[in-house]
């Protein structure tokens, strides 16, 4: 089992560190990133989910890994092994981890109408959500 795994996150990354196994059996080959994402988000006012399982896997030299191209402010559970010639060694306790929040998607273009009612010009402007707004929004 992978000792001392640590990790840091970004918006749209997370950097993973660790330590070789004290007693590896054998000579470590590579090592098994696991990690799985979810989360939850509105998109044209309607509440969705999103989900992802990956995998990466550094070399037997490698004590950290940059996992890249995430969603932000998501919910990540990573997990980490060694491989031998002779397999796949314990896995590290799971580490749950936030990537930060991000700009908000850019949204559609507004629609706007003008109108002449009972004499006076009126302007309406119709505003659409952005598709993911990747945190929440501030004034």
């Amino acid at each position: 089992e992978p000792r001392g795994v640590g990790a840091r996150a970004e918006d749209r990354k997370i950097y993973l560190n660790w330590s070789a196994p004290s007693y590896p059996r054998g000579i470590i080959t590579n090592y098994q990133v696991t990690y799985n994402g979810k989360k939850t988000y509105t998109e044209n006012w309607e509440s969705k989910i999103f989900y992802s399982k990956s995998e990466a896997r550094p070399d037997g030299n490698a004590q950290a890994i940059v996992l890249e191209s995430l969603q932000p402010d998501a919910t990540y559970v990573l997990s980490l092994s060694a491989y031998t010639s002779k397999g796949q060694g314990n896995k590290s306790e799971s580490i749950v981890i936030e990537t930060h929040e991000a700009e908000p998607v850019k949204p559609p273009s507004p629609n706007v109408t003008s109108t002449l009612e009972k004499g006076t010009p009126a302007v309406a402007v119709n505003l659409t959500q952005p598709s993911d707004i990747n945190g929440d929004i501030h004034a």
